[in-house]
């Protein structure tokens, strides 16, 4: 999926069959010599100052009804967003915070 507009660090991806979505890291814009490795949902919670737990105890608080957390049993769960402009707002905040460290 191609960058959105306003946002240059991330995008939201959707799920055309169940019409979710997801925020990622735009990789053509951030990657800076980084080499893969790890979990990229790590990433998003250091910018915020968190644990990855505690990063998904603060979306589920700040947005019950707009996104589930999949991957209990994994190593790292997933952020599905049922909400396009939740998604969009959550991705915008994340979109300032890199920007502030690069």
């Amino acid at each position: 999926m191609a960058p959105t507009k306003y946002l240059k660090y991330f995008i939201i991806e959707e799920n055309e069959v169940d019409k979710t979505y997801k925020v990622r890291i735009n990789h053509n814009q951030w990657k800076r010599d980084i080499s893969d490795g790890g979990s990229y949902s790590v990433l998003i919670a250091r910018l915020f100052g968190l644990s990855l737990a505690g990063l998904y105890r603060t979306l589920l608080a700040k947005y019950p009804d707009q996104l589930t957390i999949y991957g209990k049993n994994a190593y790292y769960g997933n952020i599905i967003w049922k909400d396009k402009s939740a998604a969009r707002e959550f991705a915008q905040i994340c979109d300032a915070k890199l920007e502030r460290l690069f």
